[in-house]
């Protein structure tokens, strides 16, 4: 997909049983006005590797206001190209906002050639600021195949919204 397009549906049942979102391909200013935003050069979902998402807490609907409030073992669904990848919680924490090997295919190892599927997301932290920045970290839990006719529903397939 083009910068811009919607990419994935991402859903987190821990921020309340309504909490689904498109994730859109790039994280500028202009992509995350639309909801949260796959950095381009991570993996895709279900690839061994880093999906890393970035989204707002506190402007442009929030939809990470209450992404710290997520535990070790909450699952985090991302649905794109007819799977559903089920990925768990292994850990939060804070950083400072230039930390970016955390978006690395292994976080924090430059030049390491990633053998496990994860997703990292990313936000401002504290809510109301962006002095530093909250990093969600899942493990690939597995995936399902999504039916023909809810993934057309869906409105994200491999290229843009249908």
């Amino acid at each position: 997909p083009q910068v811009g397009d919607a990419y994935a549906r991402m859903r987190i049942p821990r921020l309340g049983d309504g909490w689904e979102w498109v994730v859109v391909q790039g994280v500028g200013v202009a992509d995350l006005r639309r909801g949260p935003g796959h950095y381009p050069d991570s993996a895709d979902p279900g690839e061994i590797g880093n999906v890393a998402v970035a989204g707002h807490r506190a402007t442009y609907g929030e939809p990470f206001a209450y992404l710290d409030t997520l535990q070790v073992g909450d699952e985090i669904f991302v649905e794109r190209g007819g799977r559903e990848y089920r990925y768990l919680v292994t850990e939060s924490f804070i950083t400072v906002p230039s930390d970016t090997g955390v978006l690395l295919p292994v976080p924090g190892q430059q030049g390491v050639v990633a053998d496990e599927a994860s997703v990292r997301l990313t936000s401002c932290h504290p809510r109301w600021g962006s002095t530093e920045r909250l990093i969600v970290h899942g493990e690939l839990a597995g995936s399902t195949t999504v039916p023909s006719a809810q993934n057309q529903a869906s409105g994200v397939s491999e290229g843009a919204v249908t």
